[in-house]
């Protein structure tokens, strides 16, 4: 018969047939899977089994990597039909080099086992191809299934990529580029790229393996001057998380490869240790010997260093340092045929759990010689941190089930003492040293078959916590072995040490505590049953009290120590070399504040990154990427100054902390914006023409603009308006923060223009057409409110007077107003009157005397009871017109009538009129003739006096003149002079104000006050009342006095009302009765003398009333206020408490209506800007447009109101113009 055996099961052959008795198998069985996959077979004569013809390449892999001039041992199996053998086994290379694919034949073996060394020659291609053909021996052929090939890449020895790889575990799958931008999502596919001087960086992320393969396979060489790393990226820790064979996997053809900065987590969380006892080849379980069929859930390793079947290519220069590997069903750090090993502060724990084989947490098996130096350690494990490593599950050992691992730290099987090594003795030097192992089931460190070892400062504390294991440390066939500095501290119902069988060992300076037995570390300068006192070992703490008997009493023989202990302190700190892995001659540095782990600042900005450290410092060196900071003060400092950073700046900083140790800071990641460009042009210069200039700032993406006060911003973008000259700024943020300013100067000022050349004219009804031009006005004109050209054409069709008014704009530019009358006459005149002042030029008295003469300038007679005359006049200080007189007349004083009739709708110069009518008994007016002199005089009912320069009728000629301005009508119908035209009414109220205190601290209130109407309609004096605002300053009542009022005491009501205001927080308010009727134009109420004093007679302050003017004459005083039907039409109101009125220039008043704000609306009132264009614009604190008003022409008043509902909380900028004057004020949004 034919049987195949799987490869695994070889040991235990090889065993029986050299008739050793050796009680546990090497710890290959650690990679027992890789066997299991890798399906070598090995055919025994009389064991059958049938088979198919095949043939499968078995070395090397796919995408493994070489370099040029390295020989490649190529392995094939193959199988013959039964009947049939294999004649030959051919090796192919495929390659692209010039062009369409070619393939050559390498060559062939004609024997089992098969393969083929290519010696890959210089020039070879990256890409490359290998492939097998079988030939049986009837003629038959087969090649390799799959792909039919094995891709391998080649590099020549000087090959640098130089290339950073990236991996993100949340990345796209279709990310092909491993860039930063770009990462690989999986670390496989950065390994399959990588070539030499190439390093993988890992982002954190959590990374899985996919079935029962492994997070990682590297069969990627680098060279000896440039390694490839695999390393987490800046300060993350990415996590392999597996269930698995293998988290890392490094093969046949790994070389100069680094790992660092990883956590490696097997799958123990997942299984129960009832599940682990079930399993195919437990010996707890239903099929003990079933160990072919293992599963990986439960024996994953967590970092694998295997060269079985490498050959000439097995793993050598490997480095593990800086990963924590825990929770693996099977070993955690193992390396397995492979030289030149550095395995380095790692921290590997509850490991080796469910395993069916012997594992530990770092382990070395059959070591192999990369090369004959044996004059240094090839073979380091150093700075490591191994507990809570154990078996809990029996390993079938030639049918002898037992816990016979789950060490800390073991060297196994790496010498030929029995054949123990396949591969022969292991020539190179192992260095153990700065391990801490503690709570291992199996021992802290294992050296069994294997030479060449020294130990040097390692601590070992209370491992062989599996009933099974026999001792904390064992040495067994290990000769060469060299032992100093190490503290051994056993449990007291077990052996500390057991050495058996070894030659040649050299030992001294090393501690032993508890145990069973004597330790083996006797004699000397060596310690025996001393406590070490290490400060906490139940806490994993294993440094040294100040009173240990370890300090000091190390060995200070150099090579008998090592140089610095696990946290970086040189060694000696003391007198002498302290025991043990930690040196603790004195307070260690530690860092009570690492630098920040970023910043983004702007080019310019000064950057300052500080570490604090507890302990005395000796030094601190500063490096950006990893040089040293050198010509700048602050790199030698604990605070990293880098005034006015530069671009080039940018990068990774730490520092470099020394003292009674050393200590390396995390990274503080620098990134350097640069500011964004920026320049700001002015489109023009301000005129009448162009009233704004557009300011532009260079564009850019992703920035914003702020520009400086006075600018009007154009939505939130690069451009913005100003109206007046000066210099203007903008300051532009890019999205990181970054800002650059730039100015520019906007010169020009508007120029009023001229007021229009043009002047009034005459003509007769009927005739042609007038034509007003106007010939300076280089812009538009405006006849009567109305835009025009520069020539009016006014019709001569009706008579009178017509007043019209022309204003030349350029622009935003207003001139001052020409006011000219067209006087157009009937045609022919009939009638008309002549007329001198009998007063003889007195206008301000308090009679007015038109002498008359009625003129009939006609062919026809005309009847006086036909005819009416009409004096156009105003009345100053309005009193009833009762004193109308006919002094004389020719035609006698009885035949002549008079009546005052008041206007409706006001004219010019005129607010009512005398009208003159004729008894028909008169007769009639013959042509030719005239009426003869009519004397009159009119006077008001109290007397008091008119003033007639401005009425219309008046003219002041002592002789008889006609006068145009004196109408006459025929049974109602004009004919002869002219009408004054009518004019807009208006409403208007002024108050005036007299203090008569001289101080203004008294018990008495004492301001006069007089309303008057400069309107030109009367307005009832029930609608009206007038406010005096002054601080009432306590809570006594107030109490009114009228002493005297001209329109009579009991025509004047008040009240005090309570109302807090900025300035004020009362008012006295003064109301009349209707029955005082009409307050008429040009008339006022007269001076109401009043008091106001406190019932208590308490002072008042009056500097702080609002409403307060010092003693003097009396004067207009907008700070008190008069309403119509409660509207206010005069004055200005005292803002709410925390209102801002705008500061008074000599013209421009803003007054605002509540600040903070109330409602959704900024109300406020704008004063002195009458005639003017007036500008509202409210912005935010950016200068950002919010509302904005604008008026063409102001009135006295104007009341703006802007919306603010969709405007965020907090202060906003409002900004009134004019073309001459402009204010700020701030208004708060709550």
């Amino acid at each position: 018969m034919m049987k195949t055996l799987l490869f695994a099961e070889l040991p235990r052959i090889f065993q029986v047939a050299s008739g050793l008795a050796y009680n546990r198998l090497p710890l290959f069985f650690i990679h027992k899977k890789r066997l299991l996959f890798g399906l070598f077979f090995l055919t025994l004569p009389g064991l059958a089994h049938s088979q198919s013809l095949s043939v499968s390449m078995t070395y090397p892999a796919f995408r493994s990597s070489f370099i040029t001039g390295t020989p490649v041992n190529i392995q094939a199996t193959a199988t013959a039909p039964a009947g049939e053998t294999v004649a030959k086994v051919e090796f192919f290379l495929a390659t692209f080099a010039t062009g369409p694919k070619t393939t050559t034949k390498l060559g062939e073996d004609l024997t089992a086992p098969f393969s083929y060394t290519w010696t890959i020659p210089a020039g070879q291609i990256s890409y490359n191809e290998l492939s097998v053909k079988v030939t049986s021996s009837s003629g038959a052929t087969a090649v390799q299934g799959g792909t039919g090939y094995i891709r391998v890449d080649v590099y020549p020895p000087d090959h640098n990529g130089g290339k950073k790889y990236y991996v993100q575990a949340s990345a796209s799958a279709g990310n092909t580029a491993g860039t930063l931008v770009a990462p690989f999502n999986t670390i496989q596919k950065a390994v399959d790229v990588a070539t030499p001087g190439d390093s993988i960086f890992v982002m954190a992320g959590t990374y899985t393996n996919t079935g029962t393969g492994d997070v990682a396979t590297i069969r990627r060489t680098g060279t000896a001057d440039h390694w490839i790393a695999f390393t987490n990226y800046q300060n993350d820790r990415p996590k392999l998380s597996f269930s698995g064979w293998q988290g890392f996997n490094l093969v046949p053809g790994s070389a100069y490869i680094s790992i660092q900065g990883f956590e490696i987590e097997g799958n123990n969380k997942n299984v129960t240790l009832a599940e682990a006892q079930q399993q195919p080849g437990a010996c707890e379980g239903p099929n003990p010997t079933a160990t072919g069929s293992a599963l990986a859930k439960f024996n994953g390793n967590g970092i694998s260093i295997s060269g079985r079947t490498g050959g000439n290519l097995r793993p050598h220069h490997i480095v593990i340092a800086n990963n924590s590997v825990h929770d693996c069903g099977g070993g955690g750090i193992s390396a397995i045929e492979s030289d030149y090993i550095t395995i380095e502060n790692n921290t590997v724990y509850n490991t080796s759990w469910y395993t069916i084989f012997g594992t530990s947490g770092i382990s070395i098996l059959n070591s192999w010689n990369y090369d004959t130096n044996s004059g240094v350690p090839r073979t380091i494990i150093r700075n490591n941190r191994c507990y809570d490593n154990r078996l809990f599950i029996k390993w079938n050992n030639n049918g002898l089930c037992k816990i016979t691992d789950g060490n800390g730290i073991i060297l196994d099987n790496n010498n030929d003492r029995f054949g123990a090594n396949p591969l022969g003795a292991y020539t190179g030097q192992f260095l153990l040293e700065n391990n801490v192992a503690y709570r291992n089931g199996g021992r802290g460190i294992n050296l069994n078959y294997s030479n060449n070892v020294t130990l040097l400062n390692n601590t070992c504390y209370q491992n062989a916590a599996s009933p099974e294991i026999e001792s904390d440390f064992t040495m067994r066939y290990a000769d060469n072995t060299r032992f100093y500095n190490n503290i051994f501290y056993g449990r007291p119902d077990k052996p500390l040490t057991l050495v058996v069988n070894s030659l040649n060992l050299q030992q001294n300076n090393n501690l032993s505590f508890g145990g069973s037995e004597p330790s083996y570390f006797t004699g000397g300068l060596n310690k025996t049953g001393v406590d070490p006192q290490f400060i906490d070992p139940a806490g994993g703490n294993f440094q040294l009290a100040g009173s240990s008997p370890a300090i000091n009493a190390g060995s200070s023989i150099p090579g008998q120590y090592a140089i610095k202990d696990r946290l970086g302190i040189n060694r000696p700190q003391g007198s002498g070399v302290d025991m043990g892995a930690y040196e603790l001659q004195g307070a260690p540095l530690s860092f009570s504040q690492q630098p920040a782990s970023d910043s983004a600042v702007c080019v310019g900005a000064d950057v300052r990154v500080s570490v604090s450290v507890d302990g005395a410092v000796q030094t601190y060196q500063w490096y950006k990427d990893g040089t040293a900071l050198t010509g700048l003060t602050s790199a030698n400092t604990a605070t990293l100054t880098l005034p006015a950073v530069r671009a080039d700046q940018q990068g990774s900083y730490y520092v470099v902390v020394t003292g009674f140790n050393s200590l390396t800071s995390t990274a503080f990641n620098l990134t350097v914006n640069a500011a964004p460009s920026v320049a700001l042009t002015a489109s023009g210069t301000i005129s009448c023409t162009t009233p704004t200039v557009t300011l532009t700032a260079a564009s850019g993406s992703d920035v914003t603009y702020s520009f400086s006060n006075g600018v009007t911003q154009i939505g939130t973008g690069n451009t913005a308006t100003v109206s007046q000259a000066g210099s203007y700024s903008v300051v532009v943020t890019s999205a990181e923060g970054c800002t650059a300013s730039a100015s520019v100067d906007v010169s020009g000022i508007p120029a009023t223009p001229d007021a229009p050349d043009v002047s009034s004219v005459s003509a007769t009804q009927g005739g042609e057409n007038v034509t007003l031009t106007v010939s300076n006005c280089p812009g538009t004109v405006n006849w009567n409110g109305t835009d025009g050209s520069s020539s009016l054409v006014v019709s001569t069709s009706a008579v009178g007077e017509f007043v019209y008014s022309a204003i030349c704009k350029v622009g935003v530019c207003v001139s001052p107003v020409t006011s000219l009358t067209v006087s157009v006459k009937a045609y022919p005149a009939t009638l008309s009157v002549l007329s001198r002042d009998g007063d003889n030029n007195q206008p301000t008295n308090n009679v007015i005397r038109p002498y008359l003469k009625l003129n009939n300038e006609g062919t026809t007679s005309v009847s006086y009871g036909d005819i009416t005359i009409r004096y156009w006049l105003t009345v100053e200080d309005f009193a009833p017109l009762t004193n109308l007189s006919v002094y004389w007349a020719q035609l006698g004083s009885n035949q002549v009538r008079m009546r005052y009739v008041p206007l409706s709708q006001p004219r010019q110069g005129a607010l009512g009129y005398i009208e003159y009518s004729f008894d028909a008994s008169a007769g009639t007016l013959s042509p030719g003739s005239n009426s003869g002199e009519i004397q009159t005089g009119i006077g008001k009912q109290n007397w008091t006096n008119v003033s007639e320069a401005d009425d219309y009728s008046f003219a002041s000629t002592t002789g008889y003149t006609k006068n145009d301005r004196i109408t006459i009508y025929k049974n109602g119908v004009l004919v002869g002079g002219f009408e004054p035209v009518p004019i807009d009414p208006v409403i208007a109220l002024n108050v005036y104000s007299e203090n008569k205190n001289g101080s203004p601290t008294t018990n008495q209130i004492r301001t006069y006050l007089k309303l008057s109407n400069t309107g030109n309609l009367p307005v009832d004096y029930s609608q009206l009342t007038v406010r005096y605002w002054f601080s009432a300053e306590g809570a006594s009542p107030m109490v009114y006095n009228l002493d005297y009022a001209e329109i009579g005491s009991g025509n004047v009501r008040s009240r005090f009302v309570r109302e807090n205001r900025a300035g004020t927080d009362t008012y006295l308010e003064l109301s009349f009765p209707s029955t005082l009727g009409q307050l008429n134009p040009l008339s006022s109420t007269g001076v109401i003398q009043q008091r106001i004093n406190k019932s208590d007679w308490s002072n008042f302050n009056e500097s702080n009333d609002y409403s307060y003017k010092p003693a003097g004459a009396l004067a207009e005083n907008p700070n008190v206020t008069a309403y119509l039907n409660g509207v206010l039409v005069y004055g200005q109101e005292p803002g709410p408490v925390g209102a801002r009125v705008g500061v008074e220039s000599n013209g421009l008043r803003v007054a605002l209506l509540g600040n903070p704000i109330r409602g959704d609306a900024v109300e406020l009132d704008v004063s002195g800007a009458e005639g003017q264009s007036l500008r509202i614009e409210l912005t935010d604190i950016r200068g950002q447009l919010t509302a904005k008003h604008q008026v063409g022409q102001a009135g006295a008043v104007e009341h703006i109101r802007l919306p603010v509902n969709r405007t965020t909380a907090g202060v906003l900028l409002l900004r009134v113009s004019t073309i001459t004057e402009s204010q700020l004020l701030k208004v708060v949004k709550p």
